[in-house]
């Protein structure tokens, strides 16, 4: 009966996807559309493609986002609808549907907690297993204390094998995977949340994988003290910095945030996160017509150890913005000499 029950969830899975894709093919659906509403209080973005019409919601006095998407066939069938900041962090509880109505997960961003059909999602338990791996590895290094006060599993799990991407945690794997890559978020207090600060790589055995990648999130940092959660908040980081030399006025360009610095090694150890605060100085501007053309933004930046909340330097570092006509680029905080 297990088994009957899988094939015939299957079928209709299948089904979903074939009518799906003859939309696409039939000229009728296949094109897209976006209006756009403005109100006393949000923004209105309505988006219609061959598959789904896309509602969003942006308030203008909140960080958030409505998020509503149906199928384009029948709009009175839910895809998935729930509330996300204006950086797109999902909160609360999210319901996923198929067209024909069933339930494909139900998630709560708030929690953590998660409940999918696995006869959607055939190998979902494998990811479980390999997440108790990787929950292991942060407790391990950093302690039952920080996964707890400062962890947050997002649902950001990718998986591959031989062959590729074979899916993730919130959609059907296509194969069985033999790779698994996991993303956490960080949270110092109710306010500041930090996504993908902690990446972790592991092989089919739950064998932690070294990334080559030297710009990636993905590493430990080697703690040295011996108390192992984050001291340091925006607000503690503002007044240590103008201990230091900052000068906050009412027109002061000035942000705080945690950051992971990777120090360009393919070891287990591999960076250490730093709080910093900048200060923008100077902005020189080099603006050429039918050329490229760049903006570099200095800062000063006051640099903390978010372990002890220490304060580690003042420098000064860059960021440069480039454009020509079909592309552009804008760089991370770079070395300013």
């Amino acid at each position: 009966m297990k088994y009957t029950y899988y094939f015939v969830e299957k079928f209709k899975f299948v089904i979903s996807l074939i009518v799906l894709y003859l939309l696409v093919c039939n000229p009728v659906y296949s094109q897209f559309s976006e209006e756009k509403i403005e109100t006393d209080s949000s923004n209105i973005s309505i988006i219609r493609n061959s598959l789904y019409r896309v509602y969003n919601e942006e308030y203008k006095y909140k960080d958030l986002i409505w998020r509503s998407v149906r199928y384009i066939i029948d709009t009175t069938k839910l895809l998935h609808e729930g509330w996300a900041t204006k950086d797109w962090r999902y909160l609360g509880t999210w319901n996923e549907y198929l067209i024909d109505g069933t339930p494909a997960y139900t998630v709560d961003y708030d929690k953590g907690s998660w409940f999918v059909n696995e006869r959607l999602f055939p190998h979902h338990d494998i990811l479980v297993k390999m997440k108790l791996v990787a929950d292991s590895l942060i407790v391990a290094v950093y302690g039952q204390d920080f996964y707890n006060n400062h962890i947050h599993f997002a649902f950001k799990c990718s998986a591959y094998d031989d062959a590729g991407y074979v899916g993730n945690w919130l959609e059907p794997l296509e194969r069985k995977p033999n790779e698994f890559s996991f993303r956490y978020d960080i949270k110092l207090d109710s306010i500041e949340y930090y996504q993908n600060m902690v990446g972790i790589s592991l092989d089919e055995k739950g064998n932690y994988i070294v990334e080559d990648d030297i710009y990636s999130n993905f590493g430990f940092e080697k703690v040295q003290s011996a108390n192992k959660v984050f001291h340091i908040n925006k607000r503690l980081a503002l007044e240590k910095s103008k201990e230091n030399g900052l000068n906050l006025t009412d027109s002061s360009e000035v942000s705080g945030f945690l950051r992971w610095e990777k120090n360009r090694s393919k070891t287990f150890y591999s960076g250490s996160f730093k709080y910093n605060v900048t200060e923008l100085y100077e902005i020189i501007k080099d603006i050429k017509e039918n050329e490229r053309s760049r903006i570099t933004y200095r800062f000063y930046v006051y640099s903390f150890d978010p372990w002890t909340g220490d304060f580690l330097e003042k420098k000064k570092m860059k960021k440069i913005a480039e454009w020509e006509k079909f592309s552009g680029s804008t760089s991370g905080l770079l070395p300013d000499e």
